[in-house]
């Protein structure tokens, strides 16, 4: 009776450390760049600049797959550190995926953003969404200021 308890004790611990292992080996969630705000049940909205252009994405709750854009179109608008506020339209790519705008985001990618998201069909826009982008750019480095960033002459204020 003894061996029979000693084994089933060995078989519960055992199977408790296998359980906690398998936990810890789990990867944490995907850090995205650019703007990321919840959206909806455990989905999120990131804006991002990809390409030199603005993109805007909706994820799952692990930050992992994208999901279908239910918007057609939006409006964007951002101030940068120039001082003139620029604004842009977003259309819905092909597959479904994003809205992107064709305009160029130079850089520093460190700006207010003022976004407007419409339903197909509406003139009214279904979601507003007012955040900053923060985005280091490959090849900005990391002790670089934004002062570094502009082109020669410029200031950040205009």
């Amino acid at each position: 009776m003894k061996r029979n308890l000693a084994w089933i004790l060995a078989l519960v611990a055992f199977a408790g450390f296998a359980s906690f292992a398998t936990a810890q080996e789990e990867e944490p969630a995907k850090e995205l760049e650019g703007y990321v705000q919840p959206h909806g049940d455990g989905m999120f909205l990131n804006v991002v600049v990809e390409n030199n252009n603005l993109t805007v994405y909706i994820y799952d709750e692990k930050k992992e797959e994208k999901q279908q854009i239910p918007w057609n179109r939006a409006r964007i608008q951002y101030q940068p550190p120039s001082n003139q506020r620029q604004s842009t339209f977003m259309s819905r790519a092909e597959d479904g995926l994003s809205l992107r705008s064709g305009h160029v985001v130079r850089r520093p990618i460190a700006f207010q953003f003022w976004l407007y998201l419409f339903e197909e069909g509406k003139e009214e826009a279904s979601l507003t969404v007012t955040g900053r982008i923060v985005q280091p750019m490959p090849g900005d480095g990391e002790s670089v200021s934004l002062y570094e960033l502009l082109e020669a002459g410029k200031s950040p204020n205009g």
